[in-house]
């Protein structure tokens, strides 16, 4: 039934309980209708601060009523990247929220979180709330707070399992429901401390009441809270968080469960690796035998031409890359090659007719100052009157080493900018003395396309480039990446061009799980009313969040606005 149901339909189911937001009292979205507009900034709660530390001056113990006023007087709630905790039926993967304490974000070390600086006062008053009213052997090394929305099923990612967690506002429903292996049980936190495990699968059940505010509060130990570099644990310690450098646990219990973690982590990436290391040689095999029975054109020059014929593959189909030049000068053999990186053949007017060069690069390898001057030398070094054939296959440039500016103006003398995104293949063809006539064909990482050139080029004072180039769809060819396709990343792109570049992906990825979701409800809808879609949107929804994922933490900036509580 769900295969029935088109990318459109989904689309216009999730247009449609997005528009009934504002009107229902629970959206189905699982984003409650007040945090319907991103207004705010990081920077916008003074008054919570101010709140926070008039209360910390008092002294005494922090009481929740006091906790509540402070979560309340949030003007602007930032917003954090968590597409696995962000509802179901949601298209953007921000949820609105902020972390304490210690912090991993992608690909980094442990460090004190953006919000810890941004609003130290409501970081110390939460710590003190939990050292005044939770027993003395729970430690934790951060606080996530999260406001007015309903996470989807998760296991926490991060998190080395005991936790507490306490709710504020004036909200009905939003309980937290446990599934321990089938055995589910339902959690009041509502003004409540309850202590749960982040490792067992869990999500927020729909908040009843329209208009009002949902806080959680919860205190967890990250698992690498003893690896922290030594001034930010430092800092974090002085803050009252459990945080460590020197590599030991603060407890038995936390070196058993770290440790099972990390083990269960390491399997999660075993299990990925054999699949992706099956899935590579499937698509390998699957393309060997595609490209054993292609039919290349007989090359047949005409009178002062030379005639050539390109072919270029990604690592998509080919699970290494596939790159074939062959040309009319002379006896040379056609370049076949399977490895990383770009080709150039450089055909030029030798003292006994046309010559040609080959040029490797591999800018994995030129991702240096010295490797990327190396490239501007070879592009500078080729004749201006010469054409060069140019094929890439896999690898055109290292996320962590783009072309540099000179590179790219390097290239764009032969009259074209080559705009590739990681392992997106291409062919070309260019001159610096005719530059109006460069010609150029890629196509995305995952496409299942062999990009074919054929024709014929004319050297001397008058050069002619006379070639048909196209991206031939091959749709049974098997996918080494098992991805949806990447979108283009420009060489020369800068870092913040890169993270937002990254986080356009990430959304795009959200936006497709949100299509898949919409779909089962749909099946459900359907299925429940004998082929017609009625019955009001939420039923069938409990079966799309039965999906159990992973919780991926990334603060980032932005907000969503706030009401007071009633």
């Amino acid at each position: 039934m769900v295969d029935s149901i088109t990318d459109q339909e989904a689309l216009d189911y999730l247009r449609e309980i997005k528009e009934r937001k504002q009107q229902t009292p629970v959206t189905p979205m699982g984003v409650h209708p007040k945090v319907a507009h991103s207004t705010g900034t990081w920077g916008a709660n003074a008054a919570a601060e101010k709140l926070a530390a008039a209360i910390l001056a008092k002294g005494g113990r922090v009481s929740m009523d006091q906790v509540e006023s402070v979560m309340c007087s949030f003007e602007n709630w930032p917003v954090q990247e968590r597409p696995n905790v962000a509802p179901e039926l949601q298209q953007e993967m921000t949820v609105p929220g902020f972390l304490l304490g210690v912090s991993i974000p992608r690909m980094t070390d442990p460090r004190v979180s953006r919000a810890t600086t941004e609003y130290p006062q409501t970081s110390k008053l939460l710590v003190k709330f939990a050292k005044d009213h939770l027993p003395k052997a729970f430690l934790f090394s951060s606080i996530q707070v999260n406001y007015n929305y309903e996470s989807k099923w998760h296991v926490d990612a991060n998190n080395v399992g005991p936790s507490y967690i306490i709710g504020v506002g004036d909200y009905e429903g939003g309980e937290l429901e446990i599934d321990d292996g089938g055995k589910f049980s339902v959690l009041d936190c509502n003004k409540k401390w309850v202590p749960f495990d982040g490792n067992i699968s869990h999500h927020t059940l729909p908040i009843t009441n329209p208009n009002s505010t949902r806080v959680t509060i919860i205190y967890f130990t990250n698992h690498r809270y003893n690896d922290i570099p030594r001034p930010a644990a430092t800092a974090l310690r002085k803050l009252g968080y459990e945080a460590r450098s020197d590599g030991k646990d603060s407890s038995e219990e936390f070196r058993l469960r770290r440790e099972l973690k990390v083990e269960a982590v390491q399997q999660t990436l075993a299990n990925r690796s054999a699949e992706e290391g099956k899935r590579r040689r499937e698509a390998h095999a699957s393309f060997a035998a595609f490209i054993a029975g292609v039919k290349r054109p007989e090359l047949k020059a005409k009178k002062n031409e030379i005639a050539v014929h390109i072919e270029a593959a990604g690592y998509g189909i080919s699970a290494s890359g596939h790159i074939y030049i062959g040309t009319t000068v002379g006896a040379t053999e056609p370049i076949v090659t399977s490895n990383t990186g770009m080709r150039l053949l450089v055909i030029s007017e030798g003292t006994n007719g046309p010559e040609q060069t080959l040029h490797k690069l591999d800018l994995y390898k030129h991702s240096t100052k010295e490797g990327q001057d190396a490239v501007v030398k070879i592009l500078k070094s080729i004749p201006r009157t010469s054409v060069v054939v140019g094929a890439c296959g896999d690898a055109w440039f290292k996320a962590s080493g783009l072309p540099s500016e000179k590179v790219l103006k390097a290239f764009a003398e032969f009259g074209g900018e080559l705009a590739l995104g990681y392992r997106e293949p291409c062919i070309f063809l260019g001159s610096k003395a005719a530059p109006e006539q460069f010609q150029v064909v890629k196509a995305g990482k995952n496409e299942k396309s062999l990009l074919e050139g054929t024709g014929g080029i004319v050297l001397g004072p008058r050069i002619a480039i006379n070639c048909i180039l196209r991206a031939r769809v091959v749709e049974d060819l098997v996918l080494a990446t098992g991805g949806a396709n990447y979108m283009s990343m420009p060489m020369g792109a800068t870092v913040a061009e890169r993270a937002l570049l990254s986080r356009k992906r990430q959304e795009e990825s959200h936006r497709r799980r949100a299509i898949d979701a919409a779909k089962v409800v749909l099946a459900g809808l359907r299925d429940k009313e004998g082929g017609k879609r009625c019955g009001g949107p939420r039923a069938g929804q409990r079966s799309a969040k039965r999906a159990k994922t992973g919780d991926k933490e990334n603060a980032n900036g932005g907000g969503v606005a706030n009401r007071k509580c009633v």
